[in-house]
């Protein structure tokens, strides 16, 4: 499957996420994500995969993350990425939470293909993929369907992001285009 979106200048790419003012205050970001499975708790997530894994429909994930431990989450909209329908959750890291008490030091929200789906931290990966989060960080996360595979385009800003790097944002994302 092939994304393709338009991005302004200033934005860098690393991992294959997009990105605008990495680790600053106002950063602003999108990456494209296959979630296999996801942890009741981001935090304390050693201890928390989802077992069963979560199912493979787009309810059933969006289910998954508006019942996570300890997540602000608005409420499920219907909306369209790429000409695809696609439901729309707003999860945000709670702003007083000191990330470094978190499992590893690490705070974790899902699984995506291809990385492990061990209990044991010893078998992760090295760098485990989606845990750069930071206390205040807001995720938009759009999580599709397109013709049977689950994709999530998700989004995320901070507090501080500015009302351009936000514009630009949702640009880049009303760009998205999705060719099976």
């Amino acid at each position: 499957m092939r994304f393709a979106f338009t991005v302004p200048d200033g934005w860098t790419n690393r991992n294959d996420i997009i990105r605008k003012d990495h680790g600053g205050s106002g950063e602003v970001a999108l990456g494209v994500w296959i979630v296999t499975n996801t942890y009741a708790d981001p935090c304390q997530w050693r201890e928390s995969l989802l077992d069963p894994p979560v199912g493979p429909t787009v309810e059933d994930l969006a289910t998954a993350l508006l019942d996570q431990v300890g997540r602000n989450a608005s409420p499920p909209t219907d909306v369209v990425v790429g000409g695809y329908p696609a439901t729309r959750i707003e999860l945000s890291v709670p702003a007083d939470l000191d990330i470094a008490t978190c499992d590893n030091g690490y705070y974790r929200d899902w699984l995506q293909e291809g990385e492990l789906h061990s209990r044991n931290p010893d078998l992760d990966s090295v760098d485990p993929s989606n845990v750069l989060f930071r206390s205040g960080q807001v995720n938009v996360v759009y999580i599709l369907d397109v013709e049977g595979a689950r994709i999530v385009v998700n989004t995320w800003h901070m507090p501080g992001s500015s009302e351009a790097n936000l514009a630009e944002l949702e640009a880049i994302l009303s760009s998205v285009s999705i060719e099976p």
